[in-house]
């Protein structure tokens, strides 16, 4: 039909009726023109738009909708308010004393490192590798241990504490309060033949004595020794036969013990721990405790600590619980705990165990402090022999409720309490140590205390409703189970076998760890003192198969 010389669309623009007419539904180009000029739509002009515009129904329909417009924001503002203002809010963490939290490190000078200057030098090791920011000196002064090799080092005793301060440490000092060394000058003024013939001189009943003859051994931590000058016997430590029980029927002891405290107070230690008031003589140990912190606590603006031991257990030794808001942590004096460590390695040890921390609990809402080994105790290992327990009952002391008070040489495991360093690096752990037990000490404590890594159900106990304390029953007595919860936190369920033999138990229970409302059947461990868990290892719960000396922490 085309040809190259004319196009087909020129040809058909050419054609004449004849042509259309064969092709009915062939349009020609002036057709197709026109139909584009019919269908392309216009809109209005901008005077058209206005005259509408002012059209009273436009007028009223563009007032109803910006009403509306506001009305529905204002209406979203409102309710953004009240789902911040009705939502749940995070509850604030508590505010306890600075010595109810924290991780306190015990060590007897000439023990840890000699003198002050070698504690001094160690301090990065207790705060870095224990997480520790209080340490207690144990044999700091002469008037409380004058054979002590740190008699005469006060220098030494202020650079240690200037330095700790710098590094945001405390510094809190032991003083025994039942004895005092048969060295001291008190005791030779108490021991003369003067005194046998007239007891009322100045220093004549500082000390227990009795005639020769009319004495009887009573107490099985106290013994009798003759005193040829004064023809009497004094009372004596079994532990220590040098350390001579105080009288407080004398008013001299009394006041020497008083003086005492303020001279460590003058010299600005953050806190005392009195030993062992479980034994001091002719005087109730509450009221010990009561008129020493009534004499040197009391003041408003005072924030410095008081930890009390008694070797002899003594659930009653409460005198003194402030409550601040409902909860615990008002001040008062943090009363120690040793009794844990003597159920270890026994049969039906989980059951002892918890009947002494239920025994606790039930006596007072005031936050104690846990300790493994006192002061002049063979440690952990020494009693055991037995590194993995040494570890479960380190990571349980810490696990449990209160402040965990750590003395030197069980943290690292070893048998002697006088420790070896390396000279050339001040800052590691000990010659003398095992990383099993030190690294298990160092994944608990940095999540006892404040940091990234803090779990507040593990480290607060409030005593009120935010606090959430609960057994598991196991029905075995050699394995102890708890449940602990703060607030909203995430929970842990501590389980710990310090039996002889492995044990397996179900610790599945809806006073437990839960999982979408249901008692978890499954859970991660958090730490562990054997190596058989590794962190993060998922468990079943109904099932946890716990070698003997094995303590774990786990959460949902």
């Amino acid at each position: 039909m085309g040809s190259p010389e004319k196009p087909i669309d020129v040809e058909m623009g050419d054609m004449n009726d004849e042509t259309k007419q064969l092709n009915p539904d062939v349009k020609t180009d002036s057709e197709l023109k026109e139909e584009d000029k019919e269908e392309r739509f216009t809109g209005l002009k901008k005077e058209e738009l206005m005259e509408i515009a002012n059209q009273p129904h436009w007028v009223r329909a563009r007032w109803a909708l910006f009403i509306i417009f506001w009305i529905i924001w204002v209406a979203m503002l409102a309710g953004a308010i009240f789902i911040v203002v009705t939502a749940p809010k995070c509850k604030p963490e508590p505010t306890p004393q600075w010595y109810q939290d924290v991780v306190v490190y015990e060590a007897k000078v000439d023990e840890f490192a000699q003198n002050f200057k070698g504690m001094e030098d160690h301090l990065d090791y207790v705060s870095k590798s224990l997480f520790s920011k209080a340490v207690m000196v144990a044999g700091a002064g002469k008037e409380s241990d004058p054979a002590a090799v740190t008699n005469n080092d006060d220098a030494g005793f202020e650079s240690l504490v200037k330095t700790a301060n710098e590094k945001e440490m405390k510094v809190m000092v032991d003083i025994p309060v039942d004895t005092l060394s048969t060295m001291h000058d008190n005791f030779a003024q108490s021991a003369t033949a003067a005194c046998a013939s007239d007891a009322s001189g100045m220093y004549c009943n500082f000390f227990v004595w009795k005639a020769n003859g009319s004495t009887s051994n009573t107490d099985d931590y106290a013994e009798w020794v003759y005193n040829p000058d004064r023809m009497a016997n004094y009372k004596v430590s079994k532990d220590s036969p040098n350390r001579a029980f105080l009288n407080y029927e004398s008013p001299k002891a009394w006041e020497f013990v008083k003086m005492l405290v303020k001279s460590w107070f003058d010299r600005k230690v953050d806190g005392i721990q009195i030993r062992d008031v479980g034994h001091v003589q002719n005087i109730e140990p509450n009221k010990l405790v009561k008129d020493i912190w009534e004499k040197f606590y009391t003041n408003e603006t005072s924030n410095e600590a008081l930890f009390v031991y008694s070797s002899s257990p003594n659930p009653e030794l409460n005198p003194v619980m402030l409550d601040v808001n409902n909860t615990n942590t008002g001040k008062s004096p943090m009363i120690l705990s040793d009794h844990l460590s003597s159920h270890a390695n026994l049969e039906a040890a989980g059951k002892m165990m918890r009947d002494a921390i239920e025994g606790w609990r039930n006596s007072t809402r005031q936050i104690g402090a846990n300790l493994l080994t006192p002061l002049g105790g063979s440690l952990v290992e020494t009693r055991f022999s037995n590194t993995s327990m040494g570890a479960a009952l380190n990571l349980l002391s810490i696990s449990i409720p209160g402040v965990p008070v750590i003395r030197s040489g069980d943290e690292v495991g070893a048998s002697s309490p006088v420790l070896t360093w390396e000279a050339s690096d001040p800052d590691s752990a000990p010659v003398n140590s095992s990383n099993v037990v030190l690294n298990t000490v160092t994944a608990a404590t940095v999540r006892k205390v404040e940091g990234i890594q803090a779990m507040q159900s593990l480290r607060y106990d409030t005593r009120n409703e935010d606090t959430k304390f609960s057994f598991i029953d196991t029905d075995n007595n050699n394995v102890i189970a708890f449940h602990r919860k703060w607030d909203t936190k995430p929970s842990v369920l501590v389980v710990s076998n310090l039996s002889p033999s492995a044990q397996t138990v179900n610790v599945v229970s809806s006073s437990g760890l839960m999982d979408k409302k249901k008692p978890a059947k499954k859970a991660k461990v958090v730490v562990s003192s054997s190596a058989a868990f590794g962190d993060g290892k998922l468990v079943e719960l109904d099932k946890v198969n716990l070698p003997s000396g094995t303590t774990l922490i786990l959460g949902a």
